[in-house]
């Protein structure tokens, strides 16, 4: 399932998020919920991508919101 998850990813361009991983795992016969996703991503070190429209110096970074963390 991991090599799913990552080869949808990566297909996607790196923009798909938990809700469409999901979507598209479930399509590909995979019993998953959201958290088995939300965890996998998170240990695969996967994120989707925002849409918006602010402009770039307003953006917030880049990256996943757990990047950087540690787990006490």
């Amino acid at each position: 399932m991991r090599e799913d998850l990552r080869a949808i990813h990566a297909q996607s361009r790196r923009t798909y998020g938990r809700p469409r991983l999901v979507q598209a795992l479930r399509a590909r016969n995979h019993a998953v919920g959201h958290k088995r996703v939300a965890r996998l991503m998170a240990e695969e070190g996967l994120c989707g991508r925002v849409k918006g429209s602010a402009p770039a110096a307003r953006r917030p970074a880049q990256g996943c919101s757990s990047a950087g963390r540690e787990s006490a």
